[in-house]
């Protein structure tokens, strides 16, 4: 009951839409971290690669915050993506972009300092730049470019 209770305290008055800060002209620090999983599939003639990664996201939501010594001593809560402000990170060079729906992943941690870890595992097709001159000693090169989607400012979201 207590975990009940502190969930609606937090999340009954908040807007999904706002950004979680106290001033509009402050920007939301991201963290961003990113952990290849798999290569699925790296195509010489297409210039593609296919992977499989968690994508980790970190910030701080001002309006997550609580003090665990009034709520049971409970220090961190796990919450539905859809009930919180999530920064919107788009992958630049992605020809196909898939979230893994069966992931476990998928749910944001909160702690009670206001901090968010939310990771999720993608299956992404980026562009590569690939060199077969020097075959079988060819170059590869495959980047995967994050940046605030457009619907955000880039004043807004600071990716670190």
């Amino acid at each position: 009951k207590i975990r009940d209770a502190l969930v609606h305290n937090l999340l009954d008055n908040y807007t999904t839409s706002m950004r979680p800060v106290e001033n509009e002209d402050e920007s939301v620090n991201v963290t961003l971290s990113l952990m290849v999983r798999l290569v699925d599939e790296l195509n010489e003639e297409s210039q593609t690669m296919t992977s499989r990664f968690v994508l980790y996201k970190e910030w701080v939501d001002t309006n997550l915050k609580w003090n665990p010594e009034e709520h049971g001593n409970i220090g961190g809560l796990v919450v539905d993506v859809d009930q919180i402000w999530t920064p919107q990170i788009s992958i630049v060079n992605s020809k196909v972009s898939v979230i893994a729906e069966s992931s476990v992943f998928q749910t944001p941690v909160v702690t009670s300092n206001g901090s968010v870890l939310w990771a999720h595992e993608m299956q992404v097709q980026t562009s590569c730049w690939i060199n077969l001159n020097f075959f079988p000693y060819e170059t590869h090169f495959c980047a995967i470019i994050l940046e605030p989607s457009e619907l955000m400012n880039i004043n807004q979201v600071n990716e670190r």
